[in-house]
């Protein structure tokens, strides 16, 4: 037997009172890398702009950013607006065959 010396709760994909709090801990480990990565590539982004224009620019920086990130979130929702909005409407009544 290939598992012999595993219990049900260690298993992979086993759902015991320990998968949950292995699924928490591995969210947080994730969300804490996202954050952490997010910070050391804004001030990486800053840094790169700051050696070639002066510090009075870089609120137009934050602005543009800002400005293609409303455009990026939008675009996909545009896309997929037919599908959203034919979700949206009501069931039609089915008329029994005749």
């Amino acid at each position: 037997m290939a598992n012999a010396g595993l219990s049900l709760v260690e298993a992979p994909g086993a759902h015991g009172p320990g998968a949950a709090r292995r699924k928490a801990w591995m969210g947080f480990v994730v969300l804490g890398l996202m954050v952490a990565g997010h910070a050391v590539l804004e001030t990486a982004r800053d840094t790169l702009f700051l050696s070639e224009l002066p510090a009075s620019q870089l609120p137009f920086l934050y602005l543009a950013v800002a400005g293609l990130t409303v455009v990026a979130t939008r675009l996909p929702l545009r896309r997929c607006e037919p599908a959203r909005s034919a979700a949206r409407s009501p069931p039609r009544s089915r008329s029994p065959p005749r």
